[in-house]
């Protein structure tokens, strides 16, 4: 019995994780995709690539320092440590994540200054379609 339950959660470990690694090369393509209906000049086109790669380095050790964090605070709950100390990390998750909305919040007004107006509500036609379609 006790083989079959660390069978089976192995099982879902290794499907979980295969899945992970998958899915993002669907939401990468679905992303180029997106573009692609927008019908971008090459110019626009070089301005996005150049913006999302520069910004790729700031929110990919944002996203690592905030899963850390969350982890901190969960253990830190468990460990019955002190009011002070749950604080301490609420307050730098927070800090975290105002700098990450600081960085979406730049890729918006690089978009208002690269898309034309009719791209622009374009994009957000289908930024709209793309949140309902997560929501399933």
């Amino acid at each position: 019995m006790k083989l079959a339950s660390t069978l089976a959660l192995a099982l879902i470990l290794f499907t979980n994780s295969s899945y992970a690694r998958g899915g993002n090369k669907d939401k990468k393509q679905k992303h180029r995709g997106q573009f692609k209906e927008l019908n971008l000049t090459e110019e626009q086109l070089t301005k996005i690539k150049e913006y999302r790669k520069s910004n790729r380095n700031k929110m990919k050790p944002l996203r690592e320092e905030i899963k850390l964090t969350r982890d901190k605070i969960k253990k830190s709950f468990l460990a019955d440590s002190s009011t002070s100390e749950l604080t301490t990390l609420h307050n730098k998750m927070k800090e975290l994540r105002s700098q990450m909305a600081q960085i979406k919040f730049s890729k918006m007004v690089m978009l208002k200054e690269v898309l034309t107006k009719e791209q622009r509500a374009k994009f957000m036609s289908l930024e709209k379609r793309k949140r309902l379609r997560a929501k399933r």
